[in-house]
């Protein structure tokens, strides 16, 4: 007959031994005491375990030593037996050794030293980050911002230069901080997609003399080859008037007739003759 035990009151005892019953909540973490295993957030979720299941203190304790391995281990069984046998004094003795005083400096410095690794995202380095500081601080969260935060910026660029450009956003969290390196990262990369594929075009670099018109200057950029010649000292083209363009319309040959010669033309050297119109 199945009965319900004195001593572990949820427990049952099946043949003499003392069974757990089936809708009791398993302890699915131990703790080794090792760097990254962080014995405050190891108690709590025990503790969570503990009264979930209605467990006294000697169960708790028990289950309490089971858990335990590495050199969390042999540190509780190197213990004398009174004090392993006793709960308060028991979970007293393993926070001196593996508690929150004991590793807080070894946390603030891992994180003041900890670098960010060549295939490591920017996010997840912040987050590491974090982690180191919200342990070494677990109940203040402003000191765990504010230290993440320098500490990431100190740490987040390989170069200098990136670093200080993410600094000059001033961010206020972390989160505004890993943004905003996440973007300076991002368009740093795309400059240098750019000026790696981009081919600048070579364009030939005209020489833009006295007497040069703008149409001149807008053939040659185009490509069109010119002649070089010397306006001047063509008969039958226009005078420039010394580099200033011409002063009135060019000559037509169908409006004035007769001998006279046309007015713009009156101060014409003579080197160049009035052009005349065929018979």
């Amino acid at each position: 007959m199945n009965v319900t035990t004195t001593e572990y009151p949820n427990t049952w005892c099946i043949r003499g031994r003392n069974v757990p019953p089936s809708n009791e909540y398993p302890v699915r973490r131990t703790f080794s005491g090792a760097r990254n295993d962080v014995r405050n957030e190891f108690i709590q979720y025990f503790e969570n375990i503990s009264e979930l299941n209605v467990w006294n203190n000697e169960k708790s304790r028990r289950v309490l030593l089971s858990t335990l391995r590495g050199q969390a281990e042999t540190y509780a069984y190197g213990m004398p037996v009174i004090i392993q046998r006793d709960n308060n004094r028991l979970k007293q003795k393993m926070e001196e050794r593996f508690g929150h005083t004991a590793i807080k400096e070894r946390y603030v410095t891992e994180a003041k030293l900890r670098k960010r690794k060549p295939e490591e995202s920017l996010r997840d380095f912040g987050q590491a980050i974090e982690d180191l500081y919200r342990r070494a601080y677990p109940g203040n969260p402003e000191i765990v911002e504010e230290n993440s935060i320098k500490a990431f910026l100190d740490k987040c660029g390989q170069s200098e230069d990136f670093r200080l450009a993410v600094k000059r956003t001033r961010p206020n969290t972390l989160q505004e901080a890993v943004i905003n390196s996440v973007q300076e990262e991002c368009l740093r990369v795309g400059e240098k997609d750019l000026a790696k594929h981009f081919n600048p075009v070579q364009r030939p670099i005209f020489e833009v003399k006295d007497g040069d018109s703008d149409e001149d200057v807008t053939a040659e950029a185009e490509g069109t080859r010119r002649e070089n010649v010397d306006r001047n000292k063509v008969p039958d083209n226009y005078p420039r008037n010394n580099g200033k363009g011409s002063q009135g319309r060019f000559y037509n040959r169908y409006k004035w007739h007769g001998r006279d010669r046309s007015p713009m033309f009156k101060n014409r050297p003579p080197e160049f003759p009035e052009p005349r119109r065929r018979p």
